[in-house]
């Protein structure tokens, strides 16, 4: 492996089981796949671009408040990531992929990244890819990479702080078709305003 492992909890390992093996998904018409590079693997890539707006202090307190949960609380996720109390994200397969960047961003806040502290009008980016690719020819492994990055932009347009990450998923303990699952959706953007009833 490039990368650390992705770690699933039991709870996202069921779903994407569940997800990857549903007829929806099974029955959908089959996406292009590309021609080999000249590096002798094909290359499928899916990207969600998320952007959350925080529009108040309250909204931007919530927020916060929600990432200091995460930190104290074991198996806390930071809620707005994964739709609830932030908005929903209707999805399943985006809501799966919410679900494993949250838990990776968790890990890697509690290993001491900053949490991603708003305030009132700033901005927090984050953008999900997941990387496959298929050798051409043995024995090269084929590979399924998470890479995430995120950024807290304040009200004037300054990045306070970027951070990127990689993990690397172990093909060899996940369901049949988990990858074509995951790179299904090749380029998705949100823009998602936070706030608290």
């Amino acid at each position: 492996m490039r990368h650390r492992r992705v770690d699933l909890t039991p709870e996202t390992q069921r779903q994407l089981e569940r997800l990857s093996r549903s007829p929806a998904f099974l029955h959908q018409p089959a996406a292009l796949i590309p021609q080999p590079t000249s590096a002798g693997f094909r290359r499928i890539e899916s990207t969600w671009s998320r952007t959350f707006l925080f529009r108040s202090a309250e909204a931007a307190a919530a927020w916060n408040a929600d990432w200091a949960r995460v930190i104290d609380e074991p198996g806390a996720r930071p809620p707005a990531l994964v739709g609830s109390p932030g908005p929903e994200v209707g999805d399943p397969t985006l809501a799966l992929v919410a679900r494993i960047a949250a838990e990776v961003m968790r890990e890697e806040v509690l290993a001491g990244t900053p949490a991603p502290e708003v305030e009132a009008g700033s901005r927090f980016e984050l953008t999900i890819t997941h990387v496959h690719e298929i050798p051409a020819f043995p024995p090269s492994p084929e590979s399924l990479v998470l890479a995430l990055t995120w950024a807290v932009i304040d009200v004037g347009g300054t990045t306070h702080w970027c951070v990127d990450s990689a993990r690397e998923y172990e093909l060899g303990r996940l369901p049949p078709g988990t990858a074509e699952f995951l790179t299904a959706k090749p380029r998705y953007e949100t823009v998602e305003d936070v706030s608290r009833a």
